[in-house]
C-alpha cells in the first residue's frame, strides 16, 4: 500500500508526590533521560511525551537541562507535549473546579518550560467517566486516551481499535482515542521483529489505519528486568531504528497531529471504566478472587478473548469503599477544596493553599493495584502533609473551632475539633472512635494507619516462590505476570483485623486474653461497644478546651453498663485528653477487663529503635517490638528523623500492651510485609460495683520535640 500506517506513540511518565528523591534520581538515571537520548538519536520518530506535575517539579530542581532537552526536541517538532491534571489526580475524584485549575496549571507550565500549548490531556489511570468531557472541553483540552477496552464495553468490537472518535457532555465535545491492548502488552516486552511483525499484519489488514500506543514510560527501565532489555540489549534502540528503516509503510507520529488530520470514525458514549486490570484490583477481595477463576476458565477453554468484550469488573471509586482510609482521605480532601473555594484569602494565601490541595489529590495514595499505592505509608503520608498545610491557611481565615457535618457521606454526622496547633475528628457512630489526630506543626496525621484485610492476591502465596535472579538473556515478564514472593515467612503475617484501625475503641475482653491474641486479632469481645453507635450528648467549644461527649449503653457479661467518653482538644498546646467513664447500671458486680487503643504511625519501624522508638518505663524499644508491662503511667514514641512524636499519659497506672500492623501487600516486584502502624493498648482489670463507675484517662500530646517533652 501506498500509504502508511500512523503508529501514535504517547509515553506517560510518572512518580507519586511524596516519592523519595533517591527514587526520582534513580528512574531519571535509569530511565527517563536515557529514553530521551535514545529518542534524540532518531529524528524521524515522531511521538507525544507526557511528564506529570511532581516529575516536572523535580527536574525543574535538580535536572533542569532535561527540560532544555525536551523543549528542543518539541522545537524540531519529533516531540507533541501532553497535558492533564498537573498533579496526576482522578479528574472524576476531584470538583470540576479542581480538575479545571489543575489542567490549567499544567498548560502553564508547559507553555513557559516548553513553548508549547498541549491540546491533548493524560487521563490519570485512564480512569473515564460520563462528565469528563464537559470539564475536558472548559479546560481546553481537545483530546484525551483510554483504553479500547472501554470501547468494547460500549459495543465496538472492531480489531484494532483504529482512529479516534468524539463524544461530549451537554454539548462539550472532546475526541478520544483507543489504545490498543495488542501494543500494550507486545511494547517492550517482545522482541522488535515481532512487535513489526504484528505493525505489518495490521497494515496489511486494515491499511492506513492510525492505532494508538499510550503506556507507563516507567516500562522502559524501571519495570523489573526491563533497564537491560530497552537499554543494555539495545530493545529501544532497536526498535526507533526499525520505525525509520520501515517508514515506508509505517509512520511514527503524535497523537495531536493525526487529531488535527484525520476525522473522526463517528461518536461514542463510554461507560465508567478504567483499563481491564483496574476493573479487577478495585473488586472486594472476594469478587476479585472469582473473577480472576471466571478469566482462568474462560481462558482454558480458548474463550477469553471472544468474552472479553463482555467482561468487566468495578470502576475506580470502588477503592473508596474498599478502603476506609481511602474514603476519609479523599472526603477529607473534598472538605477542604470546598472550605478554600468558600474562604476569603489573599491571592498569595489562595494560591498557596490551592497548589497544596492539588499535591494532596495526587491518585497514588487513594487506590491500590499492582503497585503499592496506598500500601505506602510514604504516599498516604505525602497527601495528608499537603492537605494537613492547605487547611491550616484556610482555618488561619476564620474557621470555627468545632464543626458538626456529614464528612464522608455516609448520612451521619462526624465531628471535627480544630484549634491552631492541631485537628481531630470523632466518629460518634462508629464507636465513637479517633479516625484523625494531626499536628498541624509537625504536618502529620497520626492515626494514617492501614487495616490489615484480605487481598484477592494473597492466594499467591500458595503458589509462589521466592523470585530467582532474572534470566539475563530472556524478555522480561511483563509486571502484571509476576507472581514473585520478596521475603519468607509472609503467610504468618496474614492476619485479618476485625475492625477498622481507628482509635480509642470500648474493648471489654476476657481474662485470658494476652497482647498476642489482640495483635492476631483473636481477642473475643464480651460487650457489644464495638461498631456500635454512639449519641452525641453534647459539644462545647470553650475557651481553654474543644470538647464532645459520647455516650452509649450496652451490654457485657450480660448486665448492662453505660460508656461515656469525653475527647477534649486544648486550644493552647497540642494535647487530646480522652475520658472514659464506665458505670454499671445493674444490680450485680461486673469483672470487667477494659481496653482502650491508639493507633498510629511514625511511617516506619527500623528494628534497631534508633532514630524511630518507643519509650516505654524508661526503656527504648522498636515500635515494632511486641510489649506486655504492668502499671505503666504512659508511653513515648518519637521519630527524631522528622522530629515529630506521640506520647501517651494514664490518669493513674495501666496494664499496657504494644504490637505491630504489619500487611501483605503486592508491589511490582511481588508481594511484600509492610510496617503500616503500632497499637497501644491501656488496659484495666477490676469489679464495677452496682451503681459505681470507673474513670480511665488517657491523654495524648502530639507534634515536634517540645510538644511531646523528649
Amino acid at each position: 500500500m501506498n500509504q502508511p500506517l500512523q503508529l501514535l506513540l504517547c509515553i506517560h511518565n510518572h512518580q507519586p508526590v511524596g516519592n523519595f528523591d533517591a527514587v526520582l534520581r534513580d528512574a531519571f538515571d535509569r530511565c527517563y533521560r536515557p529514553f530521551l537520548e535514545v529518542l534524540a538519536r532518531h529524528p524521524r520518530v515522531r511521538l507525544t511525551l507526557h511528564f506529570t506535575g511532581p516529575l516536572l517539579d523535580w527536574f525543574a530542581a535538580h535536572e533542569p537541562a532535561f527540560l532544555t532537552d525536551v523543549r528542543g526536541l518539541v522545537a524540531r517538532r519529533q516531540v507533541e507535549i501532553m497535558g492533564g491534571g498537573y498533579y496526576e489526580p482522578i479528574l472524576s475524584a476531584i470538583p470540576a473546579e479542581d480538575a479545571i485549575g489543575q489542567i490549567a496549571m499544567m498548560t502553564d507550565f508547559c507553555e513557559r518550560s516548553f513553548g508549547a500549548t498541549p491540546i491533548g490531556a493524560w487521563l490519570a489511570e485512564r480512569v473515564w467517566d460520563g462528565d469528563l468531557p464537559r470539564v475536558l472541553h472548559t479546560a481546553g483540552v481537545q483530546y484525551t486516551l483510554v483504553d479500547d477496552t472501554h470501547f468494547m464495553s460500549a459495543g465496538l468490537l472492531d480489531d484494532p481499535l483504529a482512529g479516534y472518535f468524539t463524544t461530549e457532555k451537554s454539548g462539550l465535545p472532546v475526541g478520544v482515542f483507543p489504545i490498543s491492548r495488542g501494543l500494550r502488552y507486545r511494547i517492550p516486552f517482545q522482541p522488535v521483529d515481532e512487535v513489526l511483525a504484528y505493525l505489518r499484519r495490521l497494515h496489511a489488514e486494515c491499511g492506513p489505519v492510525a492505532v494508538t500506543y499510550g503506556d507507563d514510560g516507567e516500562k522502559f527501565g524501571l519495570w523489573p528486568g526491563t533497564a537491560e532489555w530497552v537499554f543494555g540489549k539495545g530493545w529501544l534502540e532497536q526498535f526507533f531504528a526499525a520505525l525509520e528503516e520501515n517508514s515506508t509503510w509505517i509512520e511514527a507520529t503524535p497523537v495531536g497531529e493525526a487529531f488535527a488530520e484525520r476525522a473522526a470514525r463517528g461518536i461514542v458514549y463510554l461507560p465508567t471504566a478504567s483499563y481491564e486490570e483496574m476493573g479487577e484490583w478495585t473488586l472486594p477481595s472476594d469478587a476479585q478472587a472469582r473473577a480472576h477463576d471466571v478469566r482462568g476458565k474462560l481462558e482454558a477453554r480458548g474463550e477469553l478473548d471472544e468474552a472479553r468484550p463482555f467482561l468487566r469488573g468495578g470502576i475506580w471509586p470502588n477503592f473508596f469503599s474498599k478502603y476506609a482510609e481511602s474514603d476519609w482521605l479523599h472526603k477529607r480532601m473534598l472538605d477542604v477544596s470546598r472550605r478554600l473555594r468558600g474562604a476569603t484569602l489573599a491571592s498569595g494565601a489562595r494560591a498557596l493553599a490551592t497548589r497544596e490541595l492539588y499535591q494532596a489529590q495526587c491518585n497514588c495514595g487513594y487506590w491500590h493495584g499492582l503497585f503499592g499505592g496506598l500500601y505506602y505509608q510514604h504516599l498516604r503520608h505525602a497527601a495528608w502533609e499537603h492537605l494537613i498545610r492547605a487547611e491550616r491557611v484556610v482555618d488561619a481565615a476564620g474557621g470555627r473551632a468545632v464543626r458538626r457535618a456529614d464528612i464522608d457521606c455516609d448520612l451521619e454526622d462526624e465531628v471535627v475539633l480544630a484549634t491552631k496547633d492541631a485537628v481531630a475528628a470523632i466518629r460518634p457512630h462508629r464507636s465513637a472512635t479517633l479516625c484523625e489526630l494531626d499536628s498541624r506543626t509537625g504536618e502529620t496525621n497520626f492515626l494514617s494507619v492501614l487495616t490489615r484485610r484480605r487481598e484477592g492476591y494473597h492466594a499467591k502465596l500458595d503458589a509462589a516462590k521466592t523470585r530467582d535472579a532474572a534470566d539475563a538473556s530472556a524478555a522480561p515478564k511483563s509486571i502484571h505476570d509476576i507472581a514473585a514472593v520478596k521475603e519468607e515467612g509472609l503467610a504468618e503475617k496474614l492476619i485479618v483485623d476485625p475492625h477498622d484501625r481507628a482509635s480509642f475503641y470500648d474493648h471489654f475482653l476476657d481474662a485470658e486474653c494476652t497482647v498476642n491474641d489482640a495483635s492476631r486479632g483473636r481477642a473475643a469481645e464480651l460487650g457489644d461497644f464495638v461498631g456500635a453507635s454512639y449519641e452525641v450528648a453534647g459539644i462545647d467549644d470553650g475557651p481553654e478546651w474543644a470538647r464532645v461527649r459520647c455516650v452509649r449503653r450496652g451490654v457485657v457479661r450480660g448486665c448492662d453498663l453505660e460508656v461515656e467518653k469525653r475527647f477534649s482538644l486544648a486550644h493552647h498546646r497540642p494535647t487530646l485528653e480522652v475520658n472514659v467513664i464506665l458505670t454499671n447500671l445493674s444490680d450485680a458486680e461486673v469483672p470487667v477487663v477494659y481496653a482502650t487503643d491508639v493507633a498510629f504511625t511514625l511511617l516506619a519501624a527500623p528494628a534497631d529503635a534508633t532514630s524511630r522508638y518507643a519509650e516505654v518505663a524508661g526503656a527504648r524499644h522498636s515500635l515494632a517490638e511486641t510489649l506486655s508491662l504492668s502499671d505503666v503511667s504512659g508511653a513515648v514514641a518519637f521519630d527524631g528523623d522528622r522530629n515529630v512524636g506521640l506520647r501517651a499519659r494514664f490518669g493513674s497506672p495501666l496494664e499496657f500492651w504494644q504490637f505491630a500492623l504489619e500487611t501483605v501487600s503486592q508491589s511490582e516486584g511481588g508481594l511484600e510485609s509492610t510496617y503500616q502502624g503500632t497499637v497501644w493498648m491501656a488496659v484495666w482489670r477490676g469489679v464495677l460495683a452496682p451503681r459505681r463507675e470507673q474513670r480511665i484517662v488517657v491523654a495524648l500530646d502530639f507534634g515536634n520535640r517540645e510538644a511531646v517533652g523528649v
